[in-house]
């Protein structure tokens, strides 16, 4: 097909689908990192008498350019500038704000105006208070001032001998900075004392009023804080919240609820964090459209964290879907629109309407390698097929990218696209030729060797028109023999007493293409169940039980079931994913026979009394034309 014509038909299907969607400017707070908010200058500066000079040169540029910092230094230098305190940290404040909207490095320790001003500093640190020191110190330190230098030991001298007037945030920001500079003996130590005395400053000066005060102390201990700590801060939040819930601010809120989040999969109270969880969601929820992308981003990653490491922890759809409702109204690109798909994909989380905003908003420069396996794997996942498959086959079937591809991303590619019933010759080649057992052995976990006899059964059973290469024997007979753990799992007994008996299910049963199915149970209709041959004396003790071998009478079923993990399913709409969904397609298309899936997350929360009527209902649900409804 001609390439204009190709591009045409992805354009007519853009445009189509961008009616949803009218303005497309992507607003500048986009680009805003939330590093930043370390950085926010205390207050406007105060021109006195003395900084006229300074203040003209800044009056006359109005663009705060980095030429304008040698010029201001230029300036200390020749008119020798005698300026006092707030003088000095005035100065340093512009400098700050030229470098932030000029992200030019400057080396300002060789400039002798530079030298001037440190100087002058040197004179008054004696007079320096506590919050002027840590203020000097977070200026210094985004200039790129080296650690080593005299002002900054200086500087990091007074705070070691007054660590124990520090306020909360005054901690908080030194951590932070001290991590940011070259380490020297005397930051090194204090990068060890701070913590120690977090503990002291929670319990002594921590207003438990203060929600920003409140946060940090959170953020501070949320790695080995001590229980009954959490427990006090959190009721604090909570309490904070409902008391003045105008006076949270968006970004404090925010900082909380992804500490807490990020706290989940700690020895913590899980009850007392979860409420507060619900409390400050609740109070973000009506706000969630005034956060910057990055704050959106930093929420899904800590949502995900929380997923992941507490298997189903607690979570709100609703919340989640309008994070996302909010990044496409705010026309968030295609590059942080990968890093949030990213973020969902890894919690198994489907959405459709964000897969195609992304596809609305892509072209094929944006497609790397890297985003190309987050865009298929969020496609497989949905089970979403209604896109224009030339767009995307123009790039992966390209050469140049296949020849960047590892063998690992063409195996994954290649999964992600079965699963949507997608299979292309020159892919699977690529594959099956390249991969062999002593590669796979070295660079692989044992995921590659299930993603490739997947990718095989699947082929074989759902693209017979394949003509390519297949993979070597050996590698087959490798896969094939990859010892399969039954799950520990109360299932089975369950399902004998369902059926009447232990000869009525057959568990540890094979194909002869590799699948592995938990238990078989054979059925006639009406849903009376038929017990197995037991007669096995002839068959050695480790053989397999191949399900095409299986003898059954006339007029009756088998149906397989497979205990499937939780992290198998979507957790918002409940669907299994990709590869579990293609090992279901492929073990009834091989076999002919019916096949269950059993969610033993599902399973495993329901009470003794209802796990029998569970699995009938399954069976009945997926087998109605053999078990009549009661």
């Amino acid at each position: 097909m001609d390439r204009g014509l190709k591009q045409m038909i992805w354009m007519s299907w853009t445009l189509r689908s961008r009616a949803l969607c009218s303005n497309y400017a992507i607003p500048s707070k986009i680009t805003q990192n939330i590093s930043q908010n370390y950085w926010t200058t205390h207050k406007d500066i105060y021109w006195s008498e003395r900084l006229e000079p300074i203040k003209k040169i800044m009056q006359e540029s109005g663009a705060y350019s980095s030429i304008d910092s040698i010029r201001i230094l230029n300036t200390i230098t020749n008119k020798r500038l005698n300026m006092d305190l707030k003088d000095a940290l005035d100065v340093l404040t512009v400098l700050v704000k030229i470098v932030k909207r000029n992200r030019n490095k400057i080396d300002f320790m060789q400039h002798q105006g530079f030298q001037i001003l440190c100087e002058q500093l040197k004179q008054k640190i004696r007079v320096m208070s506590l919050p002027e020191v840590v203020e000097c110190l977070k200026l210094l330190t985004f200039l790129e001032i080296p650690a080593s230098t005299f002002i900054m030991q200086s500087l990091l001298q007074i705070i070691r001998k007054s660590i124990n007037e520090l306020h909360i945030d005054q901690v908080h920001l030194l951590l932070c900075l001290l991590k940011k500079m070259e380490p020297t003996s005397l930051s090194s130590a204090l990068l060890i004392a701070l913590p120690i005395i977090l503990p002291n400053v929670i319990n002594t000066k921590l207003d438990h009023e203060d929600l920003h005060e409140l946060s940090l102390a959170l953020f501070r201990i949320k790695t080995d804080g001590e229980k009954d700590v959490v427990v006090t801060l959190c009721k604090s939040i909570q309490s904070a919240i409902k008391r003045n819930p105008k006076f949270s601010t968006t970004h404090i809120l925010k900082n909380i609820f992804t500490t807490l989040c990020f706290m989940t999969d700690k020895e913590y109270d899980s009850s007392v964090i979860a409420d507060t969880i619900e409390v400050v969601q609740e109070r973000l929820f009506p706000r969630i459209h005034t956060l910057y992308m990055t704050d959106i981003i930093e929420c899904i990653h800590a949502i995900t964290y929380s997923i992941m490491n507490r298997n189903m922890a607690p979570y709100s759809i609703v919340f989640i879907n309008t994070l996302l409702e909010t990044a496409m109204s705010t026309n968030v690109d295609f590059i942080f629109g990968c890093k949030i798909l990213k973020h969902l994909n890894n919690m198994q989380y489907v959405h459709v309407p964000f897969i195609e905003y992304l596809l609305q908003n892509t072209s094929l420069e944006d497609l790397s390698i890297y985003n190309t396996d987050i865009l298929l794997h969020a496609l497989s996942n949905a089970n979403y097929k209604l896109i224009p498959w030339i767009h995307l086959e123009m790039k992966f079937l390209s050469s140049s990218f296949l020849l960047n591809c590892s063998i690992k991303f063409l195996l994954k590619c290649n999964i992600y696209l079965a699963a949507l019933d997608k299979y292309y010759p020159q892919l699977l080649s690529a594959v099956f030729v390249k991969t062999h057992v002593k590669t796979l052995k070295l660079s692989s976990s044992e995921k590659e060797f299930e993603n490739l006899l997947l990718l095989y059964q699947s082929v074989k059973t759902c693209y017979p028109e394949y003509k390519g290469p297949w993979p070597s024997d050996e590698l087959l007979t490798y896969v094939f023999g990859m010892q399969y753990l039954l799950p520990k799992s109360t299932l089975k007994n369950s399902l004998e007493t369902a059926m009447g008996g232990s000869q009525y299910v057959l568990s540890s049963l094979k194909t002869k293409i590799g699948h592995n199915i938990d238990h078989a149970i054979i059925m006639r209709k009406g849903g009376y169940p038929i017990a197995f041959n037991t007669d096995n004396s002839n068959v050695p003790e480790n053989s397999n039980t191949y399900v095409e071998e299986l003898q059954y009478p006339p007029e009756s079923y088998v149906i397989l079931i497979l205990e499937i993990p939780s992290f198998s399913y979507s957790i918002n709409t409940g669907c299994l994913l990709n590869v579990k969904r293609i090992q279901l397609k492929t073990l009834e298309k091989w076999t002919g026979h019916k096949c269950i899936d059993i969610n033993m997350h599902i399973w495993n929360s329901l009470p003794k009394h209802e796990k029998i009527p569970y699995i009938m209902q399954k069976i009945r649900n997926e087998c109605n034309d053999i078990i009549p409804e009661m």
